[in-house]
């Protein structure tokens, strides 16, 4: 059985079309949501497992949800939940998600897998969730282990079959698997691609962006630590920005408290466009703060803002020979 990813038309328009066009949209056709910026695992290549990231962790009110939920009313725009915390360590999420669903909302959620079997696989799948991303690291549980404490390998593959399993044959959720990695061959790319292909309806093999990451905290050998570093240096000579952005012209991204971002990048809160405690999703869309980065982004004036200033397009950078994407 095809499937067809439901929010493919979303991410084929935020890909594409004319920024002047875009510009003068009356809402965001997708959100996403942080229902928590806290998370179960110590993942070094992220901001939150990492450290690197200092504002104040906690979880989304139900208050915050439901004003999310009257203010999209009507609105085709749909919903990630996702960001800088594992989603499912929120204790309303199936809540969240079927209020979403029943607002007819399109819903998509990123995890690490480890809680779905507390939470129930079975409720997850029946909650009505339109697409699920589990997120590994590396391709066996070396390489997995090397970036990702807290987690194993082995375990979450057992869980993606459990969950697999258990949808059978219904339309819902689309399964993606992603993994990133930094020393792995061709070979070990193409036996995780073979290893998974069976239990997901797509897979993407991408790079890990070494920013965060602390060689000498990994659980490498040395001359994996020395190749890691090389790897790193070789990224931060890589300093090409996006030809357009894929963030800034067609969504929003709240936070756990209700700050609103133009850029779920932005895991420091740098450049606010809003706060939906005292603001609406319509007047944040279109206030002063928003219009004026997104016209200094149109206008490819990164310098002029922080949180662009550091953000770039890694996707020329190659961590081994021939490996940037696959998909299945």
């Amino acid at each position: 059985m095809e499937r067809v990813n439901p929010f493919r038309r979303i991410y084929d328009y935020i890909n594409s079309g004319d920024v002047e066009t875009k510009l003068q949209s009356e809402f965001p056709v997708l959100l996403d949501l942080e229902p928590t910026n806290h998370c179960n695992l110590h993942c070094l290549m992220c901001p939150t497992g990492s450290g690197a990231s200092k504002r104040e962790r906690g979880f989304m009110a139900e208050e915050i949800f439901s004003k999310i939920l009257s203010e999209t009313q009507n609105q085709q725009v749909a919903f990630h939940f996702v960001r800088w915390g594992e989603p499912l360590l929120h204790p309303q999420i199936l809540d969240f998600i079927r209020a979403s669903k029943a607002d007819g909302h399109l819903c998509h959620i990123t995890t690490n897998g480890f809680l779905l079997a507390k939470i129930g696989i079975d409720k997850v799948i029946e909650s009505g969730l339109d697409s699920i991303k589990f997120s590994f690291q590396g391709v066996d549980n070396h390489t997995y282990g090397a970036m990702r404490q807290g987690g194993d390998f082995n375990s979450l593959l057992s869980i993606i079959r459990q969950f697999h399993a258990f949808r059978g044959d219904r339309a819902s959720p689309f399964i993606h698997v992603t993994t990133s990695i930094t020393q792995e061959s061709q070979a070990e790319a193409e036996a995780f691609r073979d290893l998974i292909s069976p239990y997901t309806d797509t897979l993407m093999v991408g790079r890990t962006k070494l920013e965060h990451i602390d060689p000498e905290k990994t659980c490498l050998s040395s001359l994996e630590k020395q190749k890691l570093q090389q790897l790193k240096q070789e990224e931060s000579m890589v300093r090409q920005h996006f030809v357009q952005c894929p963030f800034a012209f067609d969504q929003l991204s709240i936070g756990w408290d209700g700050l609103v971002n133009i850029c779920g990048r932005d895991y420091d809160n740098q450049e606010l466009t809003g706060d939906l405690r005292f603001e609406s999703i319509s007047t944040i869309w279109k206030g002063e703060r928003r219009q004026r980065l997104v016209g200094l982004i149109k206008d490819k004036k990164y310098d002029q803002i922080p949180i662009c200033q550091s953000c770039f397009d890694f996707s020329g950078l190659q961590t081994s020979k021939n490996i940037v994407t696959s998909t299945v």
